[in-house]
């Protein structure tokens, strides 16, 4: 049988036998095998798909997902990358950001160099001058929110994660063991001590004149003997 010298392949065939026609493969229910190993047939299948979900500049591309791919065709394409943003760096000289699109691969936050470069990006994208100073709504904010819950919305877990130096020292702040109140160079019975914490702890909360507000309960307790266990440092950002 004829379709048998084209592989059973009705792209093969009717690309030899109407060659001036512009044949695409990934519109028959068969494509033929080893075709998306082309760079030029990748590109081809993009603009095409650019062209039909209206596609005027690169940032539209955040709006393509991986149903979308395989509903034009591309499924056994995708099979081929890691996901959606890695086919298109694959064929756009464009930095396309991972977290932007609808979803991301598998276990895509797993690796180090990748929060690292989505917190550098956030810090930017955020308006603040450095991480120490990032809160939970800029991450819900700017695509992040999955990030966030991988580790059960902890800011202090997920930025230690990318340096083992906490986001904002207590090196500054009066040692909270239990020689310290008693005695040693720094103690929380010094007036001037308790002041530097209430106007560090100003700082981490958001408020600019630490004289003028009512300590809330829990900076009192780091005045009490024993100390409380380490603060978590991030509990008042929202």
């Amino acid at each position: 049988m004829i379709s048998n010298i084209y592989g059973n392949t009705p792209y093969k065939l009717l690309s030899t036998l109407y060659p001036d026609k512009d044949w695409l493969p990934w519109l028959f229910r068969r494509t033929p095998e080893n075709i998306w190993d082309d760079p030029q047939t990748r590109l081809k299948f993009l603009k095409w798909l650019g062209d039909e979900l209206g596609v005027k500049g690169m940032e539209d591309w955040y709006r393509l997902t991986r149903t979308i791919v395989v509903e034009k065709g591309g499924e056994s394409l995708l099979s081929k990358f890691e996901g959606v943003h890695d086919l298109l760096s694959s064929s756009f000289s464009y930095h396309f950001l991972p977290w932007k699109f609808a979803s991301l691969p598998h276990g895509y936050w797993e690796k180090k160099e990748r929060r690292n470069e989505y917190i550098d990006w956030l810090v930017k994208e955020a308006g603040v001058s450095s991480w120490t100073e990032l809160k939970r709504k800029h991450f819900d904010e700017h695509f992040g929110a999955n990030l966030l819950g991988l580790y059960n919305r902890s800011l202090e877990a997920v930025l230690t994660s990318v340096s083992p130096q906490p986001p904002s020292s207590l090196s500054s702040f009066p040692n909270t063991s239990s020689s310290s109140v008693h005695g040693g160079n720094r103690s929380w019975a010094a007036l001037e001590d308790q002041v530097k914490f209430a106007e560090d702890m100003a700082k981490i909360v958001g408020i600019k004149d630490p004289s003028g507000y009512r300590l809330p309960p829990l900076f009192l307790s780091f005045l009490c003997s024993p100390p409380p266990p380490p603060i978590d440092r991030f509990a008042f950002n929202i």
